[in-house]
């Protein structure tokens, strides 16, 4: 695991992140293969009105879903690495576009609503689970 304990090393943490994010796989070190991968984000609406939970939304195209999610890290990379270094286990962020990303839906009988928000969960590892490189990993990327 990439040692961040030290707040003198800040910068570096944060050099480290933007270095992983801008790499060609960097979706190997935000998500640990037994918990989410990029292909189990995307959502298309049979799946999301199956859902046991409403709202929920899907992406409306496969495609966006890694590179958006690459955008959202790197849009709140100083806020990620504050993050490192408190104590508290999720940071959780909400983003606007200005376009549709994908569609909500309230109900499993409802219609689907275009949707220009998504959610992002990131969450630190616990002691007892695989260690990822920098200690915490993308626990939900979705449309709300």
């Amino acid at each position: 695991m990439f040692v961040m304990t030290n707040p003198t090393n800040k910068e570096k943490v944060r050099e480290a992140l933007l270095r992983e994010l801008l790499a060609g796989k960097w979706e190997t070190n935000f998500f640990a293969d037994y918990r989410v991968l990029i292909d189990d984000l995307y959502e298309n609406e049979e799946k999301a009105r199956a859902s046991f939970f409403f709202p929920t939304g899907f992406f409306k195209d496969k495609d966006i879903v890694k590179e958006l999610c690459k955008n959202c890290l790197l849009e709140k990379i100083d806020d990620i690495t504050e993050w490192l270094f408190k104590p508290s286990r999720f940071l959780r962020f909400k983003f606007t576009f200005d376009y549709d990303v994908g569609f909500s839906i309230s109900s499993a009988d409802a219609e689907k609503t275009p949707s220009k928000t998504v959610t992002l969960v990131l969450r630190r590892e616990k002691k007892d689970e695989k260690s990822t490189k920098f200690g915490f990993y993308i626990s939900l990327f979705g449309v709300v």
